[in-house]
């Protein structure tokens, strides 16, 4: 059994030992490693209660795990699970014990679609919560609403590294926004347009004032941040009073879609424009903080799957590159 530094009990299992290790070397490493440490913990009691007495990782121990599991969200969970198992094996295999791994991790389904919004829908998305501040609802809520959700979609952010924002992230003299402690462990500094960065700036100067560098700059008045799951309750209704159609559980429109319209207008835009979409993919790339520009490019077609009037301008481009998961 291993246990935490405060004595808290986290790996019970026949290969606790190296569950611990390659945690600790991940982290080493700089990674966060949270969601794959859930995943090994799931595998440590895995282990433990049909293998208790296993000295090796074999094939049958290995994919009985990893195989596609009753409650899975999707085939990305299947993946993630692959994805750690063979890594950890080869962990193993470093240390000099024998393992068996995985040739490779389940490919992704690529039915899942995301949600583009239209030009109008946002604008429907952004009158919505507009009109929600004026009205001076109960809650601070409602003031924050408009300035996050402007810029989710404006800056193509993930809505953790939005809620994440600190003051001090902040430079208000260049318009631009420090995306610390992002994804994958990386940082990326993003310009603003200028109508964003007033409307932040306002927003700062009207409700933030009095706030230190490390407060967060979307908070509660109690100082407490905003939670992923609060703000997606607040989406709901706003799609709900657009008119905007909701497909159901794990069907969108999400909040992280609002990153995606960001892409595919702003190739539309660079297409109508004439400029070469592939020379400029590795901007995009890098604002968006993609670990591959193979998974950019997955935006080409979306682009022209919903802007039909530009599919011909697009066409040429799309081919060159594979599809990956875009994140």
């Amino acid at each position: 059994m291993i246990e935490s530094a405060v004595g808290t009990p986290v790996y019970h299992g026949p290969f606790a030992e190296y569950c611990q290790r390659f945690i600790d070397q991940k982290r080493a490493l700089g990674l966060k490693y949270r969601t794959e440490e859930q995943l090994l913990r799931n595998f440590d009691r895995y282990t433990s209660q049909k293998y208790p007495d296993a000295t090796q990782l074999t094939e049958e121990l290995l994919n009985g795990w990893a195989c596609v599991h009753p409650n899975d969200r999707g085939d990305k969970s299947s993946r993630n699970r692959f994805t750690v198992i063979r890594q950890f094996a080869l962990f193993v295999i470093r240390c000099g014990e024998p393992a068996y791994v995985p040739d490779s991790c389940k490919p992704l389904s690529r039915s899942f679609v995301p949600h583009i919004f239209t030009h109008q829908q946002i604008k429907s998305i952004l009158h919505v919560v507009d009109k929600w501040a004026y009205e001076s609802r109960r809650t601070d809520i409602f003031k924050v609403l408009p300035v996050l959700f402007r810029v989710l979609y404006g800056c193509g952010l993930r809505v953790s590294e939005a809620l994440n924002l600190k003051i001090r992230n902040i430079d208000w003299d260049k318009n631009t926004l420090l995306i610390q402690d992002a994804k994958f462990g990386k940082e990326r500094l993003l310009p603003m347009s200028d109508s964003l960065a007033s409307i932040c700036q306002t927003f700062y100067l009207n409700h933030c004032r009095d706030y230190g560098q490390e407060d967060l700059l979307f908070r509660a008045e109690n100082g407490t941040g905003y939670s992923g799951r609060r703000i997606y309750h607040y989406f709901r209704l706003i799609l709900r009073e657009c008119g905007i159609p909701h497909r159901g559980k794990a069907q969108g429109p999400r909040i992280h879609d609002f990153r995606h319209t960001m892409a595919v207008h702003c190739l539309e835009q660079w297409t109508k424009r004439g400029i070469d979409v592939y020379a400029a993919l590795p901007a995009l790339c890098a604002y968006l903080g993609h670990s591959t520009l193979t998974s950019t490019s997955r935006y080409v077609r979306l682009t022209a799957e919903v802007f039909p009037d530009i599919l011909e301008l697009v066409e040429n481009y799309f081919s060159a590159y594979q599809e990956e998961d875009v994140s």
